[in-house]
């Protein structure tokens, strides 16, 4: 494939792809938080959807409360795709108002110790559960990336 004269086409293309799941998976576990808020059995939102679709399994992790058992992308993973996104719109001069509003959830997720766990464990932090305010918590890979 072709991707014009552009050097950064491919970098930019490799991120645009990684940009739908990650971004994605942040929009399902809210609206899993809608659906608990109104106390709606996660199943029937994530039944929407067809097997094979990422919100079956986020859904289930929610619903089980395990975020480290079935890990298919760590929050690690998570934190290290949202600096690289917003990275490369900085480094662009692109709106990054996205990509630099999604690090302070997953500084929030990683500050209450779920760095290894799988991205569903977002549920915690609009639950009210995760807070960066905590007393003696340092980040670790987020204060490197973020700042």
């Amino acid at each position: 494939m072709r991707l014009g004269p552009s050097i950064g086409g491919a970098a930019a293309l490799d991120l645009a792809v990684v940009t739908r799941p990650g971004f994605n998976t942040v929009g399902v576990i809210y609206g899993l938080h809608l659906c608990e808020s109104e106390n709606l059995p996660l199943k029937q939102f994530s039944g929407m959807y067809p097997d094979g679709d990422r919100t079956r399994p986020l859904s289930a992790a929610v619903d089980s409360g395990r975020y480290g058992e079935s890990v298919v992308a760590s929050m690690g993973t998570g934190i290290e795709v949202v600096y690289a996104i917003r990275n490369l719109a900085v480094g662009l001069g692109i709106n990054s108002e996205l990509p630099d509003f999604i690090p302070s959830l997953y500084r929030r997720a990683e500050a209450a110790g779920y760095l290894e766990q799988d991205n569903a464990c977002l549920i915690e932090v609009f639950r009210g559960n995760a807070s960066i305010h905590r007393a003696g918590i340092r980040y670790g890979i987020s204060e490197r990336l973020f700042g």
